[in-house]
């Protein structure tokens, strides 16, 4: 499971990994089951417009510049999960998940993380300095 932070001013992205096996799992399950996931921005939804979130309202949540975007990943045995929502959505169920996968997960590094579809890892080159620098 994933949860990837992006947007704010800087535009950092900040990604943050745990794999849940063991004695744990039920927990995790029961956590992952009490997200709304169907009526989140999900990836790859049919009838989620681009950029529409839900909110307690049921309106669209504006994401706005300058806002961060949480992008939740989960890998299951019946299908994989994935949800994008603006950070005023982050709330109840989706909260206590990021905030447990930041806690008792690894933050992944820039170094170690693939651009999306590559299973390389992205490399920094130096900067090269410009004639009459």
């Amino acid at each position: 499971m994933s949860v990837t932070r992006s947007g704010g001013v800087a535009g950092i992205r900040r990604e943050w990994r745990i794999d849940v096996d063991g004695d744990g799992r039920a927990d995790w399950i029961l956590l992952l089951d009490a997200c709304p996931w169907s009526s989140a921005d999900v990836g790859g939804a049919p009838d989620a417009a681009p950029g529409a979130g839900s909110t307690a309202a049921g309106a669209s949540a504006p994401r706005g510049a300058d806002r961060m975007t949480w992008t939740i990943a989960a890998d299951g045995p019946e299908q994989p999960r994935r949800a994008e929502l603006p950070e005023p959505e982050l709330t109840g169920p989706w909260r206590e998940l990021v905030d447990r996968v930041q806690r008792d997960g690894q933050p992944v590094s820039a170094r170690v993380r693939a651009l999306p579809g590559e299973d390389r890892p992205i490399k920094h080159r130096p900067v090269e300095p410009r004639d009459g620098a």
